[in-house]
């Protein structure tokens, strides 16, 4: 994909759409795991049934969690669960590292349905989504016991995360291998409902930061997701190409803030989900009206639920442009 110079129209790039499109070919996400062909062939439909200019080329970013031995469910749609954690007590941390990453078979599947995806479609910006290191510590710590610990010992978060940058940055360089435009870092236990803007400060920022640095100095670009208007110049300092807006964030704010281009924030369950195909285009409207002639990309302020309408999904590329 070409980046910069002007454009006859606003790129339309839901952020995270894999699930919902594994669910509109009627995919369950074991199969999909199974046979990364049919997984690959229901993004490119998807994307072109949409008109999307860009979309994953990979979706699981939680596969380390059971490479490195979490049980998980297998649910019939959306990111598989976390049933089971790893890092009991502190003395445990050190099960942080980077697995076995060939004979990770969910990687392999991924990195399988990501060459078919690049084969099939050459023109569209693809990328990587990968889960930020605070929130793959959640999900090998257990959240509870990670927001317990961030309290009472910061040193043990510091060790944990350190060991889950080195773990994201090993699936980064897997994936880099195949050349995609950009990898996407979602930290949604960074959320402002979950954690204080000082340990926010502390335990995501500087962490995301690092990734973004690294898959930059690697020669892609890298897209950071914003939660909340009291991050935006936090975020902002990364230094990411592309920010992923939370619904949660005040676009008008976002355009005064941020330097990096702007994707978003169509709210994915009030209005993509729950709503109806008007209520999408009216929606649109207002936001293109709010956003910036350049630099901005028109996409949802969260995932794509599965079971979202098509014709819905459809109405963010076929408003008012």
């Amino acid at each position: 994909m070409t980046w910069g110079g002007d454009l006859d129209r606003v790129p339309v790039c839901p952020p995270y759409q894999g699930y919902w499109a594994l669910k509109l070919a009627g995919m369950g996400i074991a199969e999909s795991i199974e046979h990364p062909d049919r997984a690959a062939a229901a993004q490119v439909a998807a994307a072109r049934e949409c008109g999307f200019d860009g979309y994953e080329m990979a979706w699981d970013l939680f596969a380390a969690v059971q490479a490195l031995g979490c049980e998980v469910k297998f649910l019939d749609s959306g990111t598989v669960s976390t049933v089971g954690t790893i890092i009991d007590s502190p003395g445990d941390a050190d099960r942080i590292c980077v697995p076995d990453l060939r004979n990770d078979a969910r990687l392999q599947s991924s990195l399988g349905s990501a060459r078919e995806i690049m084969e099939m479609d050459g023109e569209s910006m693809l990328y990587v989504t990968m889960c930020a290191p605070l929130s793959l510590v959640g999900e090998l710590r257990g959240l509870e016991n990670l927001l317990m610990d961030s309290l009472i010992d910061e040193g043990l978060v510091i060790e944990m995360l350190e060991g889950a940058l080195e773990c994201v940055l090993g699936y980064c360089r897997e994936y880099l291998d195949l050349g995609p435009d950009m990898v996407s870092f979602t930290d949604p236990t960074a959320s402002g409902a979950l954690i204080s803007l000082d340990h926010f400060r502390k335990f995501s920022l500087p962490y995301v930061r690092r990734c973004s640095d690294e898959v930059r100095s690697w020669g892609a670009r890298s897209m950071v997701r914003i939660y909340g208007d009291e991050r935006l110049e936090d975020t902002d300092s990364i230094g990411a190409d592309v920010y992923s807006l939370d619904t949660s964030v005040t676009l008008a704010e976002a355009c005064r803030t941020v330097r990096g281009a702007l994707l978003g924030n169509v709210d994915p369950i009030r209005l993509i989900y729950s709503g109806s195909e008007e209520d999408v285009r009216r929606e649109v409207d207002h936001i293109l009206s709010d956003s910036r002639s350049k630099g901005f990309i028109l996409g949802a302020g969260g995932d794509i639920a599965p079971g979202s309408p098509l014709p819905n999904v459809k109405a963010l590329r076929t408003a008012r442009q």
